[in-house]
C-alpha cells in the first residue's frame, strides 16, 4: 500500500509531463485545407468567380422587361386663367382657369426587347463562359497552393533527416574522442589525434547547429505559407520514406495531360468566348426590334381639373445598314486572336512534353540513386567498422577514422535527397499531367 501511495503520484506527474511536451500532429491533409483556407490567392480567386457570378445574373436581366415609373407634383403661385373681353355692340368679359395651381402627372412605361439579333443572348453566354474561365483559374490556384505546401512539408522532412544525421555524425566525434583519449593513456597513440578529433568535433557540432536553424526554418516557411504561427512545433508524418509509386508509361502521361492541364482548359474556354465575341459583333449589323408601352396621367392641367388617364403601344425598330466596315475591322481582330490561341496551345503542347520528359528523366535518376546510396550507407558502415578496428590497432590513422564518420553521414544524406527528388519527381509529373488535385484526393 505504501508503494502504491508513492506509485500514484509518480504516474500522475509523468502524465503531466508527458501532456506538455506532446506537440500537436500536422498531417499534410490538415497543412493542405488550412493552406486553402487561408492562402490570400484563393481567396481572390473567389472572390473573383462572385464577381462574374453577379455580373452574368445582371446580363441575364437585359433580356426582361424594364418597368419604369415616375410621378411629379408642381405647385403654381396662382392658377392658370384666360381672360376673354369683347367689345361693342354686344360687350363680353369673362374669365376661364385653364388649369389648377397643383397639378399632377405619373407615368408607367414597359420596354421589351423583342429582337436584337443575337446581342442579348450572346452576352449572357459569354458572360457565363467568364465563369467557366474563372473556375479554371480559381483551380490552378489551388493545385498550386496543394503543390507548394507539398513541397514544403517533404521539405520540414528533409531537414528533420538532415538534423538526424548530423547528430549522429556528432555522436560518433564523441564515441571516437572518448576511444583517443582510452589509447591516448595508455600510451599508443599522439595527442594529435586528439586535437584533430576535437576539431573535427567542433567542426560536427557547427553542421548539427546549421541543420537545426535550416530546420526551424523550413518549419516557419511551412507555417507562414498555411497561415498558422510560425513558432508553432508540430509532429509530422513519416511520408519521406521509400515507396515505389505506380507511373504510368511517358507517352500515356503526354496523352493525359493534353487532355487535363488546365491551361490547355484555359484556352480551349478562350475559343468559346471569342465565338460569342464573334456574334456579338455581327449582331450589330443586324436590326433590333422592341416592343414599348406607356400608361400615363394628368390632374390639374385642364379646366375640369380631374384625372385625364391614357395609354399608347409602339413598335420601335432601328437597323445599321453600313458601318464604314467597322464590323468586319472587329471580326477580323477575333479571327487574329483565334490564331493566337491555336499558336498558344501548340506552343503550350511542346512545353508540356519536354517539361514531363525532364520529369520522368529525374523520377529514373532519383530510383537509381535510392539504390545507388542505400548500398553507400552499408558499404561506409562496414568500412567505419573495419577502420575503427584497425585503428585501435594501430594500422589506421584517426584521418581515416574520421573520413569513415564523414562518408556514412553524406551516404545517409544522398539517400534521404534521392528519396525526396524521387517524391518531387513524382509530383511534378501529376502536376504536369493535371492530375495533381485527383491524387492528393485519392492519397488521402
Amino acid at each position: 500500500m505504501k508503494e502504491l501511495k508513492y506509485l500514484i503520484p509518480l504516474l500522475l506527474i509523468i502524465f503531466i509531463i508527458s501532456n506538455v511536451n506532446a506537440k500537436d500532429k500536422l498531417t499534410l491533409k490538415d497543412a493542405i485545407k488550412l493552406a486553402i483556407e487561408n492562402y490570400p490567392t484563393i481567396k481572390i480567386q473567389m472572390e473573383k468567380q462572385r464577381e462574374y457570378e453577379s455580373n452574368w445574373k445582371y446580363t441575364k436581366t437585359l433580356l426582361y422587361p424594364i418597368l419604369t415609373i415616375n410621378g411629379r407634383y408642381i405647385r403654381l403661385d396662382e392658377k392658370t386663367t384666360m381672360k376673354i373681353e369683347m367689345g361693342p355692340p354686344i360687350p363680353i368679359k369673362f374669365e376661364m382657369n385653364l388649369t389648377d395651381d397643383d397639378l399632377f402627372h405619373y407615368d408607367l412605361q414597359l420596354i421589351q426587347p423583342v429582337y436584337t439579333g443575337g446581342l442579348l443572348k450572346n452576352l449572357v453566354r459569354q458572360a457565363k463562359q467568364n465563369i467557366e474561365l474563372q473556375k479554371i483559374e480559381k483551380t490552378k490556384e489551388k493545385e498550386n497552393i496543394i503543390y507548394n505546401v507539398i513541397s514544403l512539408y517533404y521539405k520540414v522532412l528533409l531537414a528533420q533527416q538532415a538534423t538526424e544525421v548530423m547528430a549522429e555524425n556528432y555522436k560518433l566525434v564523441q564515441e571516437h574522442i572518448k576511444r583517443i583519449k582510452s589509447l591516448l593513456e595508455a600510451g599508443v597513440i599522439s595527442k594529435v589525434d586528439l586535437l584533430k578529433a576535437e576539431v573535427e568535433e567542433a567542426n560536427a557540432k557547427s553542421a548539427l547547429i546549421s541543420a537545426q536553424n535550416n530546420e526551424k526554418l523550413a518549419k516557419a516557411m511551412l507555417n507562414n505559407y498555411i497561415g498558422i504561427n510560425l513558432n508553432k512545433e508540430y509532429e509530422y508524418e513519416d511520408l519521406l520514406k521509400e515507396e515505389k509509386q505506380s507511373i504510368m508509361e511517358e507517352e500515356k502521361a503526354i496523352e493525359t495531360a493534353y487532355k487535363n492541364r488546365l491551361e490547355l482548359k484555359q484556352l480551349e474556354q478562350l475559343k468559346k468566348l471569342n465565338y460569342f465575341n464573334k456574334k456579338i459583333v455581327k449582331s450589330k449589323n443586324l436590326p433590333n426590334l422592341y416592343f414599348l408601352t406607356s400608361y400615363y396621367g394628368d390632374k390639374g392641367t385642364t379646366p375640369q381639373n380631374e384625372w385625364q388617364n391614357h395609354w399608347n403601344a409602339m413598335l420601335t425598330l432601328s437597323w445599321r445598314p453600313y458601318d464604314w466596315g467597322a464590323v468586319k475591322a472587329q471580326l477580323n481582330q477575333i479571327k487574329s486572336a483565334l490564331k493566337e490561341i491555336d499558336y498558344q496551345e501548340q506552343l503550350l503542347k511542346k512545353a508540356v512534353k519536354l517539361e514531363l520528359k525532364n520529369h520522368f528523366l529525374k523520377l529514373q535518376e532519383a530510383e537509381k540513386n535510392i539504390e545507388v546510396s542505400k548500398k553507400s550507407i552499408e558499404q561506409a558502415k562496414e568500412n567505419y567498422r573495419i577502420i575503427t578496428s584497425m585503428y585501435e590497432q594501430g594500422s589506421a590513422t584517426n584521418t581515416e577514422v574520421l573520413d569513415g564518420m564523414n562518408l556514412i553521414s553524406r551516404a545517409k544524406m544522398q539517400y534521404y535527397k534521392a528519396v525526396y527528388e524521387y517524391k518531387m519527381a513524382v509530383l511534378d509529373i501529376k502536376k504536369s499531367m493535371g492530375k495533381l488535385i485527383e491524387y492528393v484526393e485519392e492519397a488521402n
